[in-house]
């Protein structure tokens, strides 16, 4: 093989390699990759033009240099998410400086090819070294793809067939049923504990509407994914200490659960709110009657998806976009009243089923004092002060923040609450949740700080009395049911798990008891 074709073949293996290296640390989201395969491709035809380009333009000598030293800078370039996180390591946590940093090791390197006369060397070292760059990500892409596909228990397919025609069970109501997950929303005695924030009034008018409040209400899991499609699948992961892979839950939060697969047995239509982040996690999967994706941005030009936003962080090219203009990386994301202003909108029909989960009071904090969206997000939480504390939510500026948050978002949802009760009149059920608090004080872990949810059930009189101050999320739609069906569904025991172990989404999960 000459060391000419052996070159291209380098920058070639380097592209892979950029595809490869990305798979593997996003192995939850292995079936959304389509979009990144057509963007390697079209990053290929562009390097190749580029190299054609160069080819013509520059000389022999100079032709030859670029085609030894681009793969190194390829490497180099995807690897600055890295090169930056072993850098805050050694206490270096200004983002300029790792910036300087990085590209002082790329002169070196450009230096050092361009002095060293024999390019066929480096050629050859450059080869082995992509080669054994990709043991790593092949590895970790087959073990998940298998255990994805071929490991995961059969029984734990749920059927959708046959569900275009309503089942025959007898029902006892018929309302609409509005689930919002508002992430991250703490429970009221956490708000106070660690905020000093006093949110009675707010859980006062909630039950002023008919909802009763779980106020020692805990999560079953402190961990968004694993938390939401718990309660969607109505049932744990268990047993305890199986090993975790994405298949378990990917499916789940695309609609193919327990939830959606009842409601559609009795024929309502299944509702999706998107957040207006692309969360691959929490879109819509295909099987929803009706899609609310987001508010959109008239002023955005550019509309990528969260794991393209993640392929960007990659680079240097991130935390440069990140100050400039952070809606160049988002859309508009979706805001309570948003999801209530569509379903306005939206023509009546059927009884329907609406899953909406909001990214917020989650940071980075979005409304300013007067409640309006903020035109910039902060997303560059300062390395230093979160190395001072143990969680993000105990930065006094953050705090504040979520604080602001929730103050707003308790006015919109307020508002929709009032609308929906004027609009709707099936008497329809409301669920009010999160999927997890937040870290707060030091002894987080001990005291579970990240299991107090809010949690609040809009449901009717008859079956008021199933509902308890302790519920966790994974009964939710176990009592729902109840409401609707003659046939009751029974309670499960409220049971919490955490991960630990965990690499890769991979894990493995505990049992621990409340005191």
């Amino acid at each position: 093989m000459s060391v000419y074709l052996l070159k291209r073949i380098n920058i070639f293996l380097a592209l892979l390699w950029i595809f490869f290296y990305f798979a593997s640390i996003n192995l939850n989201e292995i079936e959304y990759l389509i979009r990144f395969i057509i963007l390697f491709f079209i990053l290929l035809s562009l390097i190749i033009t580029i190299i054609l380009i160069l080819e013509f333009s520059l000389t022999k000598k100079n032709f030859n240099f670029f085609l030894t030293f681009f793969p190194f800078f390829i490497i180099l370039f995807f690897s600055y998410y890295d090169i930056s996180k072993i850098l805050i390591k050694f206490d270096i946590y200004s983002g300029i400086f790792r910036q300087i940093i990085w590209l002082s090791l790329a002169a070196v390197i450009f230096f050092s090819v361009y002095k060293t006369k024999n390019y066929k060397k480096i050629t050859k070292i450059f080869f082995i070294f992509i080669l054994v760059l990709f043991v790593k990500p092949t590895i970790l892409i087959i073990s998940m793809t298998y255990n994805n596909f071929y490991s995961i228990n059969q029984n734990e397919k749920i059927s959708f067939h046959n569900l275009k025609t309503k089942q025959n069970y007898k029902l006892l109501s018929s309302p609409n049923v509005y689930w919002f997950i508002l992430d991250s929303y703490s429970r009221n005695d956490l708000l106070k504990e660690g905020f000093d924030f006093d949110n009675s009034n707010f859980t006062k008018y909630l039950e002023s509407k008919g909802f009763v409040i779980g106020k020692f209400s805990y999560s079953n899991y402190n961990n968004t994914i694993r938390s939401i499609s718990t309660t969607l699948n109505m049932d744990y992961y268990l047993p305890v200490n199986k090993t975790l892979y994405p298949k378990m839950w990917t499916n789940k939060l695309q609609g193919f659960n327990n939830v959606t697969k009842n409601f559609k047995e009795i024929g309502y239509k299944f509702y999706r709110a998107e957040n207006g982040h692309y969360n691959l996690k929490t879109r819509c999967g295909g099987i929803e009657d009706w899609c609310f994706s987001g508010p959109k941005n008239s002023e955005k030009i550019i509309s990528i998806s969260e794991l393209e936003s993640q392929f960007i962080r990659l680079t240097p090219l991130y935390p440069i976009i990140t100050r400039l203009n952070f809606n160049l990386l988002n859309i508009k994301l979706t805001n309570f009243n948003n999801v209530i202003e569509a379903l306005k909108k939206k023509k009546k029909e059927d009884n329907f089923f609406i899953f909406a989960h909001l990214l917020t009071p989650h940071i980075p904090n979005r409304f300013d004092l007067d409640c309006k969206i903020k035109k910039k997000f902060d997303l560059n939480i300062n390395p230093l002060k979160r190395n001072n504390f143990v969680s993000a939510y105990m930065d006094p500026n953050i705090k504040k923040g979520y604080i602001n948050d929730i103050k707003c978002l308790n006015k919109q949802i307020k508002k929709g609450i009032n609308d929906i009760l004027e609009f709707d009149k099936t008497n329809p059920i409301l669920i009010i949740q999160s999927d997890t608090g937040v870290a707060v004080t030091e002894e987080w872990k001990n005291k579970k700080e990240k299991f107090k949810i809010i949690n609040a059930i809009r449901l009717p009189k008859k079956c008021k009395n199933d509902f308890y101050d302790s519920i966790s999320s994974v009964n939710t739609f176990r009592l729902v049911f109840n409401c609707i069906k003659e046939k009751k569904i029974p309670l499960v025991k409220d049971r919490y798990f955490e991960i630990y172990k965990e690499k890769n989404n991979k894990g493995s999960i505990k049992e621990f008891l409340l005191n």
